[in-house]
């Protein structure tokens, strides 16, 4: 038997809200129809998971992660997948970049200068750490579990 996965990438909840952009509501409800279309022609009728791969939200707000809870929940519900069976990995703009202090920027920039070894470095130190991995707080949560927006 076939495992079928619906692969999603770049969806950038929140992008609507800078007046510049193209509002893209529309095209994000017509894949959920056209996900639910073809997955509803295959021989299992559903899919087994989700893969959302890079930039879920546009700036890395929890707002933006409700939207996409939303989103997903209905996607999922569409193509008969359980929720608990979509995987997420996060891109650059799922980063909150206004949470990078200037110590974190400095320790960008020495692993940057270093490679691997000073990324180690860095890394094993738990104040660095926690400096870098500041700006993960709002998707951290979100890809770790199943958030349910009531």
């Amino acid at each position: 038997m076939s495992a079928v996965f619906v692969h999603v990438s770049d969806i950038h909840f929140g992008q609507e809200r800078d007046h510049t952009i193209h509002i893209h509501n529309d095209v994000k409800l017509q894949l959920i129809e056209d996900a639910a279309d073809v997955v509803a022609k295959l021989p299992a009728g559903v899919a087994q998971g989700i893969l959302v791969t890079g930039d879920i939200a546009q700036s890395g707000n929890w707002q933006e992660y409700e939207e996409a809870s939303r989103w997903l929940d209905e996607l999922a519900g569409r193509i008969g997948c359980p929720i608990h069976r979509v995987q997420m990995v996060p891109g650059n703009h799922d980063l909150d970049r206004k949470k990078l202090s200037i110590g974190g920027s400095a320790l960008l920039d020495y692993i940057r200068a270093g490679g691997q070894a000073e990324y180690e470095k860095v890394f094993a130190n738990p104040s660095d750490r926690a400096t870098l991995l500041a700006r993960f707080e709002e998707v951290a949560p979100f890809v770790r579990t199943d958030l349910r927006v009531e």
